[in-house]
């Protein structure tokens, strides 16, 4: 009886018309399910996404420093550290610290460059043809493929110290498309070390150094940053050692576009905690003299003492 049974309800299934099947995951934020519902004339199936609860980095440069807390803005240790480029003749190596204080992000760059030169009269637009930093910063992180209004580009030029700073450096912010002049206040200190000096060929330099110390209310930031935020930040190298012209720029993230804040690297503020799993051994071994090979010593190894001569 129970296999009549069985053999009229397969006949039954197998008579119903097919239907089209849509597999869909429950969308983030809301609560996973199996289920299902109308859809026209198919049906759709909800599976349950098993990352949901897993928060996923944008970051698709895979470039990420993490900045250390500074007692002072003036110390470089225990500032964290990134490089890049090289040294020759005819290129230039950067070590990049960064650290933060209550009030203040800072970026302490230190190029090794042979040859310096700066603009006697520059213009906002010449600044990078000479030697220069671009600094990008992202404080909502490193998202969109345009600066918005919350991202930011300080262009700065080395030059002369006693010098007049205001014509060494330009302020952009986004707006949605492109980057704009704006006023964003800032303290910018910069420094050589050499024999040569500026705009010669006579004689090499050592290289250059400059601080950005960034207060974060000029990045309409209300206070220092939560442990564990992360920001967007690329930095690029102007170069120029002669009279022809600037040579090519050096970046970090290499691939990183200036107006294309997705291929930025991240800022990190403070330093990542490890929490280890919970764990037990579920497991436990026998040892056994003369069990595979086993030998158990049953006495302490005599331990043998050297005296050093007077």
């Amino acid at each position: 009886m129970k296999k009549l049974i069985l053999a009229v309800l397969l006949l039954f299934m197998l008579a119903q018309p097919a239907q089209s099947m849509n597999v869909k995951a429950a969308r983030e934020g809301e609560p996973s399910r199996v289920d299902f519902s109308a859809e026209g004339d198919g049906t759709t199936v909800y599976l349950p996404l098993i990352s949901n609860q897993i928060q996923v980095s944008n970051n698709t440069s895979g470039y990420r420093q993490n900045a250390r807390f500074l007692p002072d803005p003036t110390w470089l240790m225990p500032s964290s550290i990134f490089w890049f480029g090289n040294v020759s003749r005819s290129e230039n190596y950067v070590d990049v610290r960064t650290g933060f204080t209550n009030t203040h992000v800072v970026i302490w760059i230190e190029v090794f460059d042979r040859m310096l030169w700066y603009d006697t009269s520059p213009t906002d637009q010449e600044l990078t043809q000479y030697d220069a930093i671009s600094l990008y910063l992202r404080p909502a992180g490193v998202y969109g493929n345009a600066p918005d209004a919350g991202t930011y580009r300080f262009v700065a030029q080395n030059y002369l110290y006693y010098l007049d700073q205001s014509p060494y450096h330009a302020e952009y912010r986004g707006n949605g498309s492109q980057w704009v002049p704006a006023d964003i206040p800032y303290d910018l200190m910069v420094g050589y070390e050499g024999e040569g000096g500026y705009n010669q060929t006579a004689r090499d330099n050592m290289g250059w150094l400059m601080r950005f110390e960034i207060p974060y209310s000029s990045l309409d930031l209300t206070g220092k940053p939560a442990d564990g935020t992360a920001w967007g930040m690329a930095v690029t190298l102007h170069d120029r050692d002669d009279t022809s012209g600037p040579l090519p720029a050096k970046s970090w993230p290499p691939a990183m576009e200036s107006s294309r804040p997705a291929s930025w690297a991240e800022l990190g503020f403070g330093l990542p905690v490890y929490s280890p799993p919970s764990a037990q051994n579920m497991q436990s071994i026998t040892i056994r003299q003369g069990l595979n090979a086993a030998r158990c010593l049953n006495r302490l190894t005599p331990i043998t003492r050297s005296t050093i001569p007077r």
